[in-house]
């Protein structure tokens, strides 16, 4: 099975919250990992706000980077061509999403 992940659903295999065991079991049965270029720094953000309010050690900090270093290595990543920023902005225009939903949800069809 191909699997194309968001952010928001892809953080959850390093930072264990509602959700994890879900990713987990559905990773599992992945053949193929798909993710778009800009979730990578946007995971990095999210480990760093959970480093600075302290929900995140620094320890921690450093093995879920390299986990998710070793993924993006192993994964699809999907570039945003003009196309998909179009599309994008149609969705954002038609329906209640945020921004990296839209860009992914593109990605995805």
């Amino acid at each position: 099975m191909k699997l194309a992940v968001g952010s928001s659903s892809l953080v959850k295999r390093y930072a264990r919250e509602a959700g994890s065991d879900r990713l987990d079991r559905l990773l599992q049965r992945t053949s193929e990992l798909a993710l778009c270029v800009i979730l990578v720094p946007e995971i990095f953000s999210a480990f760093n706000r959970r480093v600075r309010e302290a929900t995140l050690s620094v320890k921690g900090y450093r093995a879920a980077k390299r986990q998710l270093l070793d993924d993006v290595l192993d994964a699809t990543v999907l570039q945003v061509t003009p196309a998909v920023v179009s599309r994008s902005v149609k969705l954002l225009e038609s329906n209640v999403l945020r921004a990296m939903d839209a860009l992914t949800y593109r990605l995805r069809s």
